[in-house]
């Protein structure tokens, strides 16, 4: 299926990119004594480009397994939210000072988390979600109609195909309810989690004063 091939080439381009990404930045950093002049322009663009890689993979894999959605919004997270600090860091530092330690080990938790995406992703594409499956495989099959209906066919696989296409508009229908329903639950996650930061924030300080 052409999403499982999508998926597989991000999950080979990640790969690829963070190993670029380890060499370029981070042992040049360390071993070389890189500044963060030298490295700043190919940093941003491989960040930049690792952050996109990661969101196309978690809505992959969204779709193909959404009961995992948890799972891979944690994972998800885990990638991109380092890469986020250290983009900040390294935009906020000036001249030819080499690249604060902090920053590189937020970039060295973001490449080490992004293998735990790896993983997550091979594991989704050798078993996504039985149902939704089938109804990727049935539309597959429903956008090759136009072309059908001008082929000669005798009447008895035509009313079969028919058939096979008014169950792909009820699968369809039937994949939209649930999305929305996911999408609902994921609205629903994510206003806990704020309302737990909230609790979390105060209690934090409290127990600073203490």
């Amino acid at each position: 299926m052409r999403i499982h091939d999508e998926l597989n080439n991000q999950i080979e381009s990640f790969e690829k990119l963070a190993q670029k990404v380890t060499l370029e930045i981070i042992d040049n950093t360390v071993f070389q004594k890189a500044s963060l002049s030298e490295v700043r322009g190919k940093a941003e663009a491989s960040i930049n480009e690792l952050k996109d890689l990661a969101y196309r993979m978690k809505e992959n894999m969204l779709t193909l397994k959404p009961e995992k959605h948890l799972t891979i919004e944690k994972v998800y997270r885990s990638v991109v939210e380092p890469l986020d600090d250290f983009g900040e860091t390294i935009s906020k530092e000036t001249g030819e000072a080499s690249i604060p330690r902090e920053a590189l080990e937020k970039l060295r938790r973001a490449v080490i988390n992004g293998s735990e995406l790896i993983l997550l992703a091979k594991n989704i594409v050798a078993d996504p979600s039985r149902s939704l499956t089938e109804i990727m495989r049935l539309k597959e099959i429903a956008e090759a109609k136009e072309y059908i209906s001008m082929v000669s066919a005798p009447e008895a696989l035509l009313t079969r195909i028919r058939s096979v296409l008014e169950e792909v508009e009820d699968l369809e229908s039937a994949i939209s309810i649930l999305q929305s329903r996911l999408e609902g639950i994921r609205i629903k996650v994510d206003r806990i989690k704020d309302a737990l930061k909230k609790i979390r924030s105060p209690s934090e300080n409290l127990l600073k004063n203490l």
